[in-house]
């Protein structure tokens, strides 16, 4: 890479600005986040997470993990050898070269024994993060809680994640030029259809954030690939979205157009300098920093989740994505929804992605304190402009915010355990439910506004 910019004096000049800007900002988010954590704790604002309190919201008492030995890796497979479950390393490339990484893991009597009802699932990550953190709460995780049910489950990265293809390099510019775009036309075809002719059964496809996104993208695209979908289920799905709340990002990142935010952090990879830190930072201590800044800038927290588990967390959060990639998003926060880049890669010339070829049976979970997307408008969205489609669950739970469908450590009984009734055939309702933890309260819709777009 270097190399190559030497050669070209204007283009090592503009490398090294948006190198030295890019990660000045990020080291600015990080002095921020520290000096809003300590606000808040003198004056009583919240606890802080994980160092002075073991409280949960509404003063619940949070489960250690003490309970079961604490694992830190960033492997799946070593996550796997120690649960007991079967570990299998899948790569699919992608019609664009990439080599996406897939890991498979389930419960070697389940495959054997119970070959009709292996039903596949296929869990799939969040911007910035990696799949292995379905697995990362281990006996609590997602990932385990369908293998031991005898779930055939698939844990799917998107590209980037591994700098993997079959032409280009890392390093070079144009293996980090996509977007979220590339994700839903290219990245969620290839899944689908690599874990559907290995096991020749239709698969559920569970999306947490932009994961849930790039599948409407994907069918927005290539309506044909629902065929291939027993169920869609989207947690916290990223379809109609909000600019967090903080500063930093909602008042000052948000509004920078594409080509800005561009010029601040590079063409290539965002924030490169975020990997080598949690390869060499010591776990515990990259856990809490981790934390702090990603619940700062994006307004979640903790107060649901196990205790002692971000050195965990955090092995598989924050993961390679590309400058494209963050500036779309940037974008998507400013218009209220996902919408492309066109034709010109700057979004001026983009369209809306629309819900109405959805046509398989869909499931969505959301939290009620999630600052980051509208559950409810998508639903509302899936109601009026594709009839067609069979929600069979959409459930929006009180206290939790974007990351607890995943992590909180009830997120069994609301989420995992309502799945699996689903899939075993159990029957939904497309009435939106308000889940009040610790018991169901009536049928009601969530407090959630739809927004405008301002993108025109």
């Amino acid at each position: 890479m270097l190399g190559v910019l030497a050669s070209k004096p204007v283009a090592l000049v503009s490398w090294a600005v948006a190198m030295v800007l890019s990660h000045a900002i990020l080291a600015g988010i990080v002095v921020v986040a520290y000096l809003s954590l300590l606000f808040d704790y003198i004056y009583g604002a919240q606890a802080v997470a994980d160092i002075a309190c073991d409280c949960g919201r509404r003063g619940q008492k949070r489960r250690s993990s003490g309970e079961e030995k604490l694992l830190v890796s960033s492997e799946v497979a070593e996550f796997a050898n120690a649960l007991g479950l079967a570990h299998e390393r899948h790569h699919v490339t992608t019609a664009d070269g990439f080599v996406l990484v897939l890991d498979r893991v389930y419960e070697p009597a389940a495959k054997s024994a119970a070959a009709d009802t292996f039903a596949p699932v296929v869990c799939h990550h969040g911007v910035l993060q990696r799949s292995g953190l379905f697995l990362a709460g281990q006996r609590r995780s997602l990932a385990y809680y369908l293998a031991r049910r005898g779930f055939d489950v698939w844990l799917s990265n998107s590209r980037g994640v591994y700098p993997l293809h079959e032409k280009l390099n890392a390093s070079d510019d144009k293996f980090w030029d996509w977007s979220v775009d590339e994700l839903g036309k290219y990245d969620f075809p290839a899944i689908v259809s690599y874990v559907r002719n290995t096991t020749g059964r239709k698969i559920t496809y569970v999306g947490h954030s932009q994961g849930a996104g790039q599948s409407f993208i994907g069918l927005h695209t290539n309506p044909a690939i629902a065929d291939d979908l027993a169920l869609l289920v989207g947690l916290s799905p990223a379809v109609f979205v909000h600019p967090p709340p903080r500063f930093m990002v909602g008042r000052l990142l948000v509004p920078l157009g594409v080509r800005m935010i561009r010029a601040i952090f590079g063409v290539g990879s965002f924030l490169p300098l975020m990997s080598p830190v949690q390869r060499w930072m010591p776990p515990v201590a990259f856990g809490h920093l981790g934390y702090i800044m990603f619940s700062y800038l994006f307004g979640w927290d903790d107060h649901l989740w196990a205790k002692g588990r971000h050195a965990t967390y955090f092995q598989f959060t924050p993961a390679p994505v590309s400058t494209k990639l963050v500036s779309q998003w940037m974008m998507n926060l400013r218009c209220g929804r996902l919408r492309s880049l066109g034709a010109s890669g700057t979004g001026a010339d983009g369209d809306d992605y629309g819900v109405s070829n959805v046509t398989c049976p869909t499931a969505l979970f959301f939290g009620e304190e999630d600052t980051l997307v509208d559950g409810a408008r998508l639903l509302r969205e899936l109601r009026e402009r594709c009839p067609r489609t069979d929600v069979r669950i959409a459930s929006c739970i009180s206290g939790y915010n974007h990351m607890d469908v995943v992590l909180a450590d009830d997120a069994h009984r609301y989420v995992f355990a309502p799945l699996v009734a689903l899939l075993r055939g159990a029957p939904g309702s497309a009435a939106l439910k308000r889940v009040a933890r610790g018991g169901v309260a009536a049928d009601e819709d969530c407090a959630a506004t739809a927004q405008t777009s301002v993108c025109e």
